[in-house]
């Protein structure tokens, strides 16, 4: 029982006609990275590198001058007591916190790429005691450390529903973003507002695809195994379970409307499947094994 890589990766790579303009420029990179026209990366796309750091230079520079934590350095922690979100210095949000993770990944020779919203979280810290290798693929994790993932390692995803992982992403991020109008008045009108699709679920982490993950750019698959969402349990039977997310918290309390898939609108769905169809092609092929763990070869 195996999926091909060929096949996951042919599908990442044309997934880029739905990643807007960014996208398409770092498409462009790699077409010329791997053709006749590297100087052009050389011309373009060095100096654009460049201008990228010292903006983020000046932006760390004037964190530290007028106060406030950067946001790559900083959790948002809803608390219960102060009603509001604080900004809480975190050392697991250091800068390439993901390579000091990655050293036990590495010693134990057991990798975990963590698809937001998938139990990655629980399984990381039930196997390899902290958070793992963050959201980023594991071709990502090579070029931080700088080090090859060794052939014998064993490496694992988990992949879920696409529409039920969406929701759990929407109620996840509606529950600790400061602007929450940012995901619009509802579940229906994020989905169903053009200007959404277009600017955030279209580049933020937790809506992107999770077949983008497991190939990015439609690179060499690193993964070996796929766990289904719902089997999880077969595999890690030890594994506890966490049921402390912001919006689980928020909901309990009755601050916010918690979303399932019974609040979806049938149009909602019909966009949801459209967007996701190439996670809905993955997700019903790992089904049709009938089995908790799936090959890639």
């Amino acid at each position: 029982m195996s999926i091909s890589s060929f096949e996951i990766r042919k599908k990442s790579f044309f997934l880029f006609r739905q990643y807007g303009f960014r996208a398409r420029i770092y498409k462009s990179f790699i077409y010329m990275l791997f053709t006749r026209r590297r100087w052009l990366v050389v011309i373009i796309f060095l100096p654009y590198i460049a201008l990228k750091k010292i903006l983020s230079v000046f932006k760390y520079i004037q964190t530290k001058l007028f106060g406030g934590a950067s946001t790559d350095r900083s959790k948002k922690v809803f608390t219960k007591d102060e009603g509001h979100f604080l900004e809480e210095e975190n050392k697991f949000f250091e800068k390439n916190y993901e390579a000091v993770f990655a050293e036990t990944s590495y010693r134990l020779k057991y990798f975990i790429l963590h698809i937001p919203k998938t139990a990655g979280t629980a399984i990381s810290k039930h196997i390899l005691g902290n958070f793992g290798n963050s959201h980023h693929p594991l071709n990502v994790i090579e070029i931080k450390t700088g080090k090859k993932i060794p052939k014998d390692a064993v490496c694992i995803t988990v992949v879920r529903d696409p529409i039920d992982r969406f929701i759990s992403a929407y109620n996840h991020l509606i529950s600790i973003s400061p602007c929450p109008e940012e995901f619009g008045e509802n579940i229906n009108d994020y989905v169903q507002n053009p200007k959404y699709l277009t600017n955030t679920l279209s580049t933020h982490t937790h809506f992107s695809h999770q077949i983008m993950y497991i190939s990015p750019l439609g690179l060499k698959v690193k993964v070996k195994e796929i766990i289904p969402y719902d089997r999880i349990s077969e595999v890690f039977p030890d594994l506890p379970k966490l049921n402390t997310t912001a919006s689980k918290r928020r909901y309990k309390e009755g601050i916010m409307t918690m979303y399932k898939k019974e609040d979806l609108s049938v149009e909602s769905i019909k966009i949801l499947k459209e967007w996701y169809k190439d996670d809905i092609w993955l997700y019903e092929k790992l089904k049709s094994f009938d089995a908790p763990k799936v090959q890639i070869n």
